[in-house]
C-alpha cells in the first residue's frame, strides 16, 4: 500500500487546530430546525464537542511524532460516529435521545447507588430529577430503556456497537474491533521484539504489530473521514446548524469528500484484486 497518498490529510486534520472559535449553540438562522428536535440537538452537539477535542488530540500526537499512541481516541472518535449515525438515521431522532439521555442517567445512578465508601447524595439527587423528568416527557422511551437494562442491554439502542455497526455498513470486516483490540492492548504480546545484547546488559526492543496502522497519514485519513461522515449525518437532520458549526468550509468539503471517495476505492480496489487472487489459486 502506497501510504504517502494519504498524507494530504494530515494538512486536513491540522487545520482544526488553527480554528478555535467553533461555537456549538444555535444562531437565529437555525433556531426554527432546533425547535422541532431540541432533545437530539443537544445530544448530538455533545457528541460533536467531544469528537472535535479528540480529533485535535489526534492532530497534535500525530505532530509530536506519536501517532502510535491515537487508536484508543480514534476508537472514541469512531463509537460517537456510530452513535450518531445511529440516532439520526434510524428510527426517530428525538425518540433516540431521549433513550441515550435515559440510559445515561441510569447509568450513572446505578453506579452511584453502588458506591458505599463515598458520599453523591447531591450528584444522584440530581441525576434522579433527570430519571423522573425523562419519565414524565418520555415515557415510552423510558419503558423501553427499562426493558432492554433488564434483558442486560446496556447501550441506548439496545444493540451492541459491532452490530450497529454492521447495521451502518452492511459488512463484517469491523473497525470498531481493530480498534477495541489495540485500544485494549489486546495484541500487545503479538508485537514484534528482539532482544539485543550489550555488554553488560540486555535490551528488550519493541516494533508495531502492524506498522501500517500506527502510519501518520493514514490515521490522519481514518480521523477526517469520520469526521466527514459526522458532520454529514448531522446536515440531513440539522442543515442550517452545520453550517454554522463545520469546521470546515463548503470548498474544503467538497475536496475532502473527493479525496475520500478517491481513497477509499482505492483501498476497496486493492482488496477485491487480493480476493481475486485467494481465489484463483
Amino acid at each position: 500500500m502506497n501510504l504517502k497518498q494519504y498524507e494530504p490529510f494530515i494538512e486536513i486534520l491540522s487545520s482544526l487546530s488553527k480554528r478555535n472559535n467553533f461555537v456549538f449553540g444555535p444562531n437565529p438562522d437555525s433556531l426554527e430546525e432546533i425547535t422541532e428536535k431540541p432533545h437530539s440537538y443537544i445530544v448530538v452537539n455533545s457528541l460533536i464537542r467531544n469528537a472535535m477535542s479528540y480529533a485535535k488530540a489526534i492532530e497534535s500526537l500525530i505532530k509530536v511524532g506519536g501517532a502510535e499512541a491515537t487508536f484508543p481516541l480514534l476508537r472514541s472518535i469512531y463509537e460517537i460516529q456510530l452513535e450518531i449515525e445511529n440516532l439520526l438515521r434510524y428510527g426517530k431522532p428525538e425518540e433516540n435521545a431521549a433513550k441515550f439521555t435515559i440510559n445515561a442517567a441510569l447509568d450513572i445512578e446505578s453506579h452511584l447507588e453502588e458506591q458505599s465508601d463515598y458520599e453523591f447524595e447531591k450528584i444522584l439527587s440530581s441525576v434522579k430529577q433527570v430519571i423522573e423528568s425523562q419519565k414524565v416527557s418520555s415515557p415510552k422511551a423510558f419503558e423501553k430503556i427499562k426493558e432492554q437494562r433488564r434483558k442486560r442491554q446496556f447501550n441506548w439502542s439496545g444493540e451492541s456497537r459491532s452490530k450497529t455497526e454492521r447495521k451502518i455498513f452492511k459488512r463484517e470486516l469491523s473497525l470498531y474491533k481493530l480498534m477495541s483490540w489495540e485500544a485494549h492492548s489486546s495484541l500487545a504480546s503479538l508485537s514484534n521484539f528482539r532482544i539485543v545484547k550489550c555488554e553488560d546488559f540486555a535490551r528488550l526492543e519493541f516494533d508495531s504489530f502492524d506498522p501500517i496502522l500506527f502510519d501518520p497519514g493514514l490515521v490522519a485519513f481514518l480521523t477526517v473521514g469520520i469526521l466527514f461522515r459526522i458532520f454529514d449525518a448531522y446536515a440531513v437532520v440539522f442543515p442550517q446548524s452545520c453550517l454554522d458549526q463545520n469546521p470546515w468550509s463548503p470548498e474544503e468539503i467538497e475536496n475532502i469528500k473527493t479525496g475520500i471517495e478517491e481513497y477509499s476505492k482505492k483501498v476497496s480496489d486493492k482488496f477485491s484484486s487480493e480476493d481475486d487472487e485467494n481465489l484463483s489459486v
